[in-house]
């Protein structure tokens, strides 16, 4: 037994063919939309960016970031119905290394010197 619900009738105070039209209607409305955004983050090292445009059919935008190496990644896009999505990926800057002043000593280690063994 199927519940009244769910039996494909509809109940008399719905108006199905009403949310049917305005179904097709969100459908069939044109696209078009612009965003940007960018964050730096001096506490995180968080550093990126976006932008992005809509005109129907064609994408376009692009987005940065900034690598663990301090290099930037730059990803340009596109997208359209004839070519589909395309990618152009670069990574502009040169490598950081970071230099550690400090090294690791175990606790165990620390102040007690250890007498150096020598072969005779």
């Amino acid at each position: 037994m199927v519940p009244p619900a769910l039996d494909g009738n509809v109940s008399p105070g719905c108006d199905y063919q009403w949310a049917e039209d305005a179904y097709s209607l969100r459908l069939d409305a044109y696209p078009k939309y612009a965003y940007d955004y960018a964050v730096k983050d001096a506490h995180t090292g968080d550093a990126k960016s976006q932008w992005e445009t809509r005109d129907g059919d064609v994408v376009k935008g692009a987005y940065s970031l900034v690598e663990p190496d301090g290099t930037v990644r730059v990803v340009e896009y596109t997208s359209d119905k004839h070519s589909g999505f395309n990618a152009i990926v670069k990574k502009v800057g040169m490598v950081r290394t970071r230099v550690s002043r400090e090294s690791y000593t175990p606790e165990h280690e620390r102040n007690r010197p250890y007498a150096k063994e020598t072969k005779s």
